[in-house]
C-alpha cells in the first residue's frame, strides 16, 4: 500500500519517560531513509524515497510509558499495514486518521495501549476485526474495544471507521420511550459502501450500569432501532446491523412503567341504518397512546395521544361487538396495559338475522323453516307460501307454526316441490315497529312409488314390460325430481 509522504509523529514522553516508536519501512533496491529525532518532544519523519513499482509497508509500534495526557499523536492522514500496541495511547482525529491497509493486522491493545480516537481497517473478505478503542476521560484509562465481524460486504474492499465519542454526542430526538440512554460515549461506525455491508458488532460497556434492560439503539441516519441484543456483561452485541456510511451505537436503560388504567366508556343499541352509538375513555395521561380495538384482536382507527386529566372520544361505532382499549407509553408496544372494561355495541333491528334455509325432501315426509329475529320486542311471525315462484303470497293454512319462528309443512307431496315459503316477522324496539321477509324454497327429492301393483318402480331403472311377443314397450322417466310416472309416460318401440 502506497503511504502518504511525509509522515509526521510528535510523541510527547513525561517525566523524562522512555519514548520507543518503531517504524520499519520497506522499499526495494534497499533505499535508506534518513529519520529525524530532535530534542524530547520527538519528531520522526519518513521523507519522500525514489518511486519504485513496489508498495510501501509501514509498520507501526507503540510503546511508551502511560502518562495523563497523549504520548503520541497522529499529524496527519496515515495508511499503515500493521499496528503493534504494547504501552501508551495513540490519538486520532477525523482529519488524522490512521488506516489499516487491505492485508493488514493490529496486535496489541489492552487498558495500557489503544487508540485514542477513529480507526479505520480494510475489509478484503467477511470476518472479524476488532477496533482497540479507549479514551482517557476523567483522569482514567478507559479500554473500550469494538468488534465488528462482517457477514456480508456491498462491496469489495470496503473500509470501516469506528469512532468513539467520549463523551456521548447521541440526539437527545432519536432516544426510544422509556429509555435512559448512557452518557459517558457511544460510537459511530461508517461504512465506504452506502448500502449492503451487514454486521454482528459488538461494544464494550465495562462502565454502563443499567437499572432496567441494558439495550444496544442504532441511528442509522433515518430511523432509530433497539436492536435485538444479546448481553453477557460486559459485552453488548447484536448481529444482522446494515451499515451506512454513518451509524449511530449507544447504550440505552430500558424501563418500562405500565399506562394506569382508566375505564372504557359508551357502547349500547342503535337503529339498524343509524350513525351508531360513541366509545370512548373516562381518562387519560401525557405521553401515552390509546388504541380503540373490537373483539380485542382488530384495530379501530389509529391511536389517540393522550392529556393527563382528558377524557377521550373515539367516535361513533357502528359495528356490533366488544370493544377494548389498549394504551402504550410513548407508542412503546411492549410497555402496554389494558384499560378497564369495555363497550358493546348492539344493532337494534326486528329483521329476522337467521334467514330460513331451503328444505330438500323425499315426497310424504314434512319439512321444517326457521327464522331468528333481531334484537326487538315481542316480535310477531307470519309464514307465507306461493305456489306460483313468488308471483303470489297466502298465509299457510296447513302445517304446524305458522305464527311461530319456527314452521313444519304437512307431509309434502309431488305438487309441493318448488313451492317458496317466507317469513314476515314484525317488532317493536326502540327504532319503533318494522317489518321484514325472510324466503326459503321447497324442493322433492328422488322417490320410490310403484308403476304396478307389488312391483317396485325406482327413477333411476329401467324396465321392459313384454305386451306380446316380438314387441318392447320402454318406460322413460323424466330427470326432472319428483316426476310422476303416468301412461302418457309409457310408449312402444
Amino acid at each position: 500500500m502506497v503511504v502518504p509522504l511525509p509522515v509526521t509523529l510528535v510523541a510527547k514522553p513525561l517525566n523524562l519517560k522512555v519514548l520507543l516508536l518503531v517504524f520499519t519501512v520497506r522499499v526495494p533496491l534497499l533505499v535508506k531513509l534518513p529519520f529525524k529525532v530532535m530534542g524530547m518532544d520527538a519528531e520522526i519523519n519518513v521523507l519522500p524515497v525514489p518511486t519504485t513499482k513496489e508498495p510501501l509497508t509501514l509498520n507501526f509500534a507503540v510503546n511508551n510509558s502511560f502518562g495523563t495526557s497523549p504520548q503520541v499523536t497522529l499529524s496527519q492522514a496515515t495508511t499503515a499495514t500493521n499496528l503493534t500496541l504494547t504501552t501508551g495511547q495513540l490519538t486520532t482525529t477525523p482529519a488524522n486518521l490512521l488506516t489499516i491497509a487491505f492485508g493488514g493486522s493490529i496486535s496489541g491493545g489492552s487498558s495500557s495501549s489503544f487508540v485514542n480516537g477513529p480507526l479505520a481497517q480494510v475489509y478484503s473478505a467477511t470476518g472479524s476485526k476488532t477496533f482497540p478503542l479507549g479514551d482517557y476521560a476523567n483522569s482514567t484509562a478507559n479500554y473500550r474495544a469494538v468488534a465488528l465481524n462482517m457477514t456480508t460486504l456491498g462491496t469489495l474492499p470496503s473500509t470501516i471507521t469506528v469512532t468513539p465519542n467520549v463523551p456521548s454526542t447521541w440526539n437527545a430526538a432519536h432516544t426510544p420511550a422509556n429509555t435512559t440512554m448512557f452518557g459517558t460515549r457511544d460510537w459511530t461506525v461508517a461504512s465506504s459502501a452506502a448500502s449492503g455491508d451487514v454486521c454482528t458488532l459488538t461494544l464494550n460497556g465495562t462502565d454502563f450500569s443499567p437499572s432496567g434492560i441494558g439495550k444496544l439503539i442504532d441511528w442509522n441516519g433515518t430511523a432509530t432501532s433497539s436492536l435485538a441484543n444479546i448481553a453477557t456483561a460486559p459485552s453488548y452485541s447484536a448481529a444482522g446491523i446494515s451499515l451506512t456510511t454513518s451509524s449511530d451505537f449507544a447504550l440505552g436503560d430500558y424501563a418500562c412503567t405500565p399506562p394506569t388504567a382508566h375505564n372504557v366508556t359508551g357502547g349500547g343499541n342503535y337503529c339498524s341504518g343509524g350513525t351508531g352509538v360513541p366509545v370512548g375513555l373516562d381518562n387519560s395521561d401525557t405521553g401515552v397512546n390509546y388504541q380503540l380495538y373490537i373483539g380485542a384482536v382488530t384495530a379501530v382507527g389509529s391511536p389517540i395521544a393522550g392529556s393527563t386529566g382528558s377524557a377521550i372520544n373515539f367516535g361513533n361505532q357502528t359495528n356490533a361487538g366488544t370493544y377494548t382499549v389498549l394504551a402504550s407509553t410513548g407508542g412503546d408496544s411492549t410497555c402496554a396495559s389494558s384499560m378497564t372494561g369495555s363497550a358493546v355495541v348492539s344493532i337494534d333491528n326486528p329483521a329476522a338475522t337467521t334467514n330460513p334455509t331451503g328444505q330438500s325432501v323425499i315426497s310424504g315426509q314434512t319439512a321444517t323453516f326457521t327464522v331468528s329475529a333481531g334484537s326487538t320486542t315481542g316480535p310477531t311471525y307470519q309464514w307465507e307460501v306461493s305456489t306460483n315462484l313468488g308471483g303470489t303470497w297466502n298465509n299457510v293454512s296447513t302445517g304446524v307454526g305458522g305464527t311461530t319462528a319456527s314452521y313444519t309443512t304437512p307431509a309434502t307431496t309431488i305438487a309441493d316441490s318448488g313451492t317458496k315459503f317466507r317469513c314476515i316477522v314484525t317488532g317493536t324496539s326502540t327504532c319503533g315497529t318494522t317489518t321484514a321477509t325472510s324466503t326459503a324454497r321447497l324442493l322433492l327429492s328422488p322417490f320410490r312409488r310403484e308403476i304396478c301393483p307389488g312391483r317396485p318402480f325406482r327413477t333411476s331403472s329401467r324396465y321392459r314390460i313384454r305386451r306380446r311377443p316380438r314387441r318392447r314397450i320402454r318406460r322413460r322417466i323424466s330427470r326432472w325430481p319428483g316426476a310422476v310416472p303416468t301412461a302418457a309416460g309409457i310408449t312402444a318401440e
